[in-house]
């Protein structure tokens, strides 16, 4: 009998013990691809953030030119709103990400239950950064676009065509 119950018990910790391992596994995963996707993300944002700079420095050129850029400037400003709400989105995807390496107390199918609720979490966090990026970046195409009717600079400038022999009409 004593040694059916010390068998048993054996059998209860080394089922513990995997369910532990399994719970550490899927936290490093759900870190690891939660880690990618947030410096991807900040990444872009930076991006685009310099390419918005590029296009506010064009839209002061074109200023000074004389032109009007109203719209565009309307059109960078919802970008940097977007953008911001971006970063603030994937703010909240960071501490969800350390709440996730928190150890929950509790039984294994709470532990479990918990970690959905935060992966759950996490993606909606990421989708909705993701759609602000999206966002932001058509508002800088839209932008550029407006900017491209409305610049009197040209850089190169033209040239009179040079007349070749072939085009020369002899009599």
């Amino acid at each position: 009998m004593k040694d059916t119950r010390a068998e048993i018990k054996e059998v209860r910790e080394k089922m513990a013990s995997s369910t532990e391992k399994r719970n550490e596994t899927m936290k490093k995963r759900a870190d690891n691809v939660f880690d990618k996707t947030t410096s991807r993300m900040e990444a872009t944002i930076e991006r685009e953030e310099i390419i918005m700079a590029k296009i506010t420095a064009r839209i002061e050129k074109i200023k000074m030119a004389g032109g009007k850029t109203a719209s565009a400037e309307k059109l960078v400003a919802e970008a940097k709103t977007d953008f911001v709400a971006a970063r603030v989105a994937l703010d909240s995807l960071k501490a969800l990400v350390d709440t996730g390496n928190v150890g929950v107390p509790g039984t294994a199918s709470t532990s479990i239950m918990v970690m959905n609720d935060i992966l759950a979490k996490m993606k909606a966090a990421g989708k909705e950064a993701e759609k602000d990026i999206r966002l932001g970046h058509q508002s800088l195409m839209k932008a550029v676009g407006v900017l491209r009717g409305v610049s009197e600079l040209r850089n190169a400038t033209s040239t009179e065509k040079i007349k070749t022999n072939a085009e020369v009409k002899i009599y």
